[in-house]
């Protein structure tokens, strides 16, 4: 029964080492990711804001300016596939728990 009780402190603990881990990963390689995403959403909605509208042009119309739509985009895809990229690498068990669940991640708006 000891032994039993020992192995699932050992598991525990091994589980928290590879959570810090994961959340190093995460602060060291996604955190600059999720600056630049905040970065390019202010300077989308600064242009919706105080944009002009471009008379012919519909997605001036709609405020939405697709190259940086299209950069935000390549930027959010790219901090979920360094979210992934850290699970696989410290916490693979991460990437199965139902707080996790990338597909409903893929859109940040």
């Amino acid at each position: 029964m000891g032994s039993a009780a020992g192995k699932k402190a050992e598991d525990a603990a091994s589980d928290d080492r590879k959570k810090v881990a994961f959340r190093k990963c995460l602060q060291d390689e996604c955190v600059p990711q999720v600056q630049q995403v905040m970065q390019l959403r202010a300077a989308n909605n600064a242009t919706m804001k105080f944009g002009m509208v471009t008379t012919g042009n519909p997605a001036t119309r709609q405020g939405h300016n697709s190259d940086l739509h299209h950069r935000m985009s390549d930027v959010e895809n790219g901090l979920l596939a360094c979210e992934q990229q850290c699970a696989r690498r410290h916490w693979s068990d991460a990437l199965t728990k139902p707080w996790y669940v990338a597909e409903d991640r893929h859109r940040f708006h």
